[in-house]
């Protein structure tokens, strides 16, 4: 079984390029390109495109990182139980000011157009 590595040259390309996604859509940008994306990131846009194939790919990952990192899934066995209580912190989590912000730009997703 082939190990995870928590860092390197993978794990570097991948948080310049969401942190990227992430300065755009904060500084009001709804439908940021792979040529945004790639000079903000340092990131060569072939890289990019390799990686994730269409921006709506890229935007997708950088939303369900940020949902992941900030309301991750529980695992109690219960799977209704889990399903439940998770939908109901994303859903408070959206009700605020802050949260609709980092909801952003799954709430745009499909409004991004396909390449």
């Amino acid at each position: 079984m082939a190990e995870t590595r928590p860092g390197g040259r993978t794990a570097r390309t991948r948080a310049a390029v969401h942190n990227a996604v992430r300065e755009l859509f904060a500084e009001g940008q709804d439908q940021p390109s792979v040529r945004e994306v790639s000079e903000r990131s340092g990131v060569h846009e072939v890289t990019i495109y390799r990686r994730w194939g269409r921006i709506e790919s890229l935007v997708l990952d950088v939303a369900v990182t940020q949902l992941n990192e900030e309301a991750p899934f529980p695992d109690s066995g219960d799977l209704r139980r889990d399903l439940l209580g998770w939908a109901h912190a994303v859903a408070g989590q959206v009700k605020t000011r802050e949260g609709t912000e980092k909801q952003r730009p799954r709430l745009l997703l499909p409004r991004i157009p396909r390449a």
